[in-house]
């Protein structure tokens, strides 16, 4: 897997099967390693309007929630200090004896996430 750390992109390798998948908010592909194009979906975010628990899932989602989600945790936290995120300290909680700080997130309108906060 290889994460882009300033651009939401991420190129998933899949060893063995000669099948690499490429995630951008905009565009997922999907190609063998000779970079033949097995399937494609522009705006795939919108793919998953009116989906149910129940609704499968084709690769194509797979690789979008995928991607998005794993671009986000791997760059995190370097990722909350670029602009348009707004971070702010809120109350700790005690766990096990131990106080955790914590801090609440919320992402701009331009990076896709499954959650904005």
């Amino acid at each position: 897997m290889t994460v882009d750390t300033t651009t939401e992109r991420v190129t998933i390798n899949f060893p063995g099967r000669n099948r690499r998948a490429i995630f951008t908010p905009s565009r997922i592909v999907i190609e063998s390693e000779d970079g033949t194009r097995i399937a494609a979906r522009d705006d795939p975010e919108t793919s998953f309007v009116g989906h149910q628990r129940e609704t499968p899932w084709d690769d194509i989602h797979v690789v979008y929630f995928a991607g998005e989600a794993l671009w986000t945790y791997l760059n995190t936290p370097l990722l909350y200090t670029r602009d348009g995120f707004a971070t702010q300290e809120i109350s700790p909680i005690e766990v096990d004896g131990e106080t955790w700080r914590r801090l609440q997130v919320t992402f701009p309108d331009d990076v896709r996430s499954h959650t904005r906060s």
